[in-house]
């Protein structure tokens, strides 16, 4: 009981970010094929896995790292911050802003509360 507790605790406990770093890409789809989370090498629950990997947390994980490198820096993240604002500004871009981006955010906000 008490490895099965702790296994569940290691699972679930975020890491620390201060002093760990998050795994790589390559190691997310080494962890998807090979890690030991089945307790088989092939089978349906790994494929639905690597299915898994491939649709879902491969694109979050690159978007959100691209985000994050993106906002690191302030010189990076104000030109792109500006050429948004111009975008949602002029031209096509209130009509987008009032029906593809208000509620694609509202639809994350409900989701997310």
């Amino acid at each position: 009981m008490a490895g099965w507790v702790g296994a569940s605790r290691a699972y679930w406990v975020p890491p620390n970010l201060l002093t760990q770093p998050p795994a790589s890409v390559a190691e997310l789809a080494a962890y998807a094929h090979h890690a030991g989370w089945t307790g088989s090498v092939s089978g349906p629950i790994r494929n639905l896995g690597i299915v898994w990997h491939r649709a879902v947390s491969l694109p979050i994980t690159v978007a959100c790292r691209y985000v994050e490198w993106t906002w690191q820096r302030p010189m990076r993240a104000l030109p792109i911050f500006g050429v948004w604002k111009l975008l949602i500004l002029t031209g096509p871009g209130p009509q987008i802003a009032d029906t593809v981006i208000r509620p694609a955010l509202a639809a994350v906000a409900w989701a997310l509360l």
